[in-house]
């Protein structure tokens, strides 16, 4: 398997090409750049403008995470100013791989458009000389996601994704999980394979935060969680439905917990600080490093991200069946026997082959989106 050896040393699966906004007004002329160029990863800006304090920060942190994901190999960063470009490049870890078109800077739209081509066409003509370099899995930062569970992901998708997690991590690859909100319940057993007592008090924090979040908003975690497609698939309580997430994580000691847009850095376990809702998700552990992610649904959750290949296991027959042309690889033979180790190795083919260059369902499908979490009001 090649990968791509990127600027700052890191190993890509994909070349992708951006066409990013800085910021949200200028939405409509990246999306028309993007349509006119076959090949390239339109990529909108959820905000941009008027976001205060921490907000801000995290809104660069993720952008310019996008950038460095290594899966990218160059960015074209429209922005109606220069300013709201400048920050996200600032925060980039891979400069040199990001040109910028500034609409003030040009007489028009339609300069913009031209100068967007062309500077496509030569990225395109310089991907031939891109060095490569063997891509091992235990190069592979492995992004863990779950969404509309029911009883079999708890039962088989996630305990196979988990037991495959423990086979990548003792291989010296890494993974990333997030959602601390859905860890409620369940936190004693993710304090039992802490690396260390920081960790173990790390992991307490973030849990705990999401719940006071909650309170403070006048909402009760027991009283929406399980979500009603939870129910309808089999999950009774809060605690059922955080032990069968927390299972995609597999056994492994967790080495860290990563802030929210915070980069990989080492190779191990981490917890990713982000709230649980998909496409934020993903693009989370997008900015954070992510090669593929692997998305594990019991009543069905279609959405992929377009950076890092999302591959879809479900061990529902009956959601394999209503939704073929958006799952990748269906575990539901397993729910007999519970082998996990046959449902790891199904997950592992899958991945090598999306590493070699095969497409994910979402991908052939389009179904792919990104968003920003938001943490603050705007003025």
């Amino acid at each position: 398997m090649d990968g791509y050896i990127r600027s700052d040393k890191k190993l890509g699966i994909r070349n992708h090409i951006l066409i990013m906004s800085a910021a949200d007004n200028v939405n409509p002329l990246s999306r028309i750049i993007s349509k006119k160029i076959k090949g390239s990863i339109f990529v909108p800006a959820s905000y941009g403008r008027g976001q205060l304090g921490n907000d801000h920060k995290n809104y660069l942190k993720i952008m310019s995470g996008i950038i460095d994901n290594p899966n990218v190999y160059k960015t074209i960063l429209i922005s109606m100013d220069g300013d709201s470009a400048d920050w996200i490049i600032n925060e980039s870890n891979r400069k040199k791989d990001i040109y910028k078109i500034t609409l003030m800077d040009n007489k028009n739209m339609n300069s913009c458009i031209k100068e967007a081509i062309k500077i496509y066409e030569v990225f395109k003509k310089n991907k031939k000389y891109i060095k490569k370099k063997l891509f091992n899995l235990r190069d592979l930062v492995l992004g863990l996601e779950c969404g509309g569970s029911d009883t079999t992901s708890g039962l088989i998708a996630n305990p196979s994704l988990g037991f495959f997690v423990d086979k990548l991590i003792i291989n010296n690859g890494s993974a990333i999980f997030s959602e601390p909100v859905e860890c409620l319940g369940g936190e004693e057993s993710l304090i039992k394979r802490c690396s260390s007592r920081k960790v173990k008090q790390k992991i307490t924090n973030v849990i705990e935060k999401y719940a006071k979040i909650a309170i403070k908003n006048g909402v009760d975690l027991n009283g929406v969680n399980p979500t009603p497609d939870n129910i309808r698939g089999g999950l009774s309580t809060i605690e059922e439905k955080s032990l069968g997430a927390i299972s995609k994580s597999g056994n492994s000691k967790i080495s860290g917990v990563l802030d929210f847009g915070e980069r990989l850095k080492n190779k191990g376990l981490y917890l990713l600080d982000a709230p649980a809702a998909a496409v934020e998700n993903l693009t989370s552990l997008v900015a954070s490093g992510c090669h593929v992610i692997i998305f594990t649904t019991g009543e069905g959750n279609p959405v992929g991200n377009p950076i890092a290949p999302t591959i879809k296991v479900t061990a529902n027959k009956h959601t394999f069946k209503k939704f073929k042309d958006l799952i990748d690889i269906d575990l539901s033979e397993i729910l007999e026997t519970l082998n996990y180790n046959i449902g790891s190795l199904k997950i592992e083919k899958e991945i090598i082959n999306v590493i070699k260059g095969k497409t994910t369902a979402s991908e052939k499908n389009n179904y792919l989106e990104t968003n920003i979490s938001r943490f603050g009001p705007s003025i």
